[in-house]
């Protein structure tokens, strides 16, 4: 009669994740794989403008033909008011057909972050002298990134008292929202960054 097999013991956890190496290379990993998406995304517009020629526009093909057809300086709140207007169906969603709405929500949030983020960093680099550059885009980072952490604070606050499907509806609609700030400014009555330049120059 063959012997029974002997109970796996795993090993006890550490006492300190700072002792635990698997923990440490994953987070290292981790580290490294941000620092590179970072660079990434610094390097690949600069390629493109540099080594290809392209303009600020045709570095995001699909949203310069946008730019254009809306209006360069028009097309930084109205990515975010009209194109990310249907990620709201997000918070809807539910078994059935309407898993659909994530679907939708996701694709439209994508969509218009997108837009928003080529439209935008054109149009600060079009206000901003090229001697400042480096240090408008470090304030920038610093200021919008920070809000990262306390978002993650909000949510699992908003998520424990209010539940997950209202703590959806607070993100999105506030994300939504944050568009207003930027249509209830003088850039909306300017259509294409050439008239914020005529500004400077005036």
């Amino acid at each position: 009669m063959p012997s029974p097999p002997e109970p796996v013991t795993e090993p006890a956890p550490p006492a300190s994740l700072w002792r635990h190496r698997n923990f440490l290379l994953l987070w290292t990993g981790q580290s490294v794989s941000e620092m590179g998406s970072a660079i990434t995304q610094l390097a690949l517009p600069l390629t493109a403008v540099v080594v290809l020629g392209a303009s600020t526009f045709q570095v995001g093909l699909l949203a310069g033909r946008l730019g254009r057809r809306i209006g360069s300086a028009r097309i930084v709140w109205y990515s975010m008011l009209v194109f990310g207007l249907p990620q709201l169906l997000i918070p809807l969603t539910a078994p059935g057909w309407r898993v659909a709405a994530f679907a939708v929500g996701m694709a439209a949030s994508s969509f218009s972050a997108v837009v928003y983020n080529v439209a935008q960093v054109s149009y600060r680099q079009a206000i901003c002298p090229p001697r400042l550059l480096g240090r408008m885009n470090a304030a920038i980072r610093w200021v919008v990134w920070g809000t990262i952490p306390l978002g993650a604070l909000l949510g699992g606050v908003f998520g424990t008292l209010a539940g997950v499907r209202a703590t959806l509806w607070i993100a999105y609609a506030g994300s939504w929202a944050a568009g207003w700030w930027v249509f209830f400014s003088p850039l909306r009555r300017q259509r294409d960054l050439a008239d914020t330049a005529a500004q400077k120059t005036a």
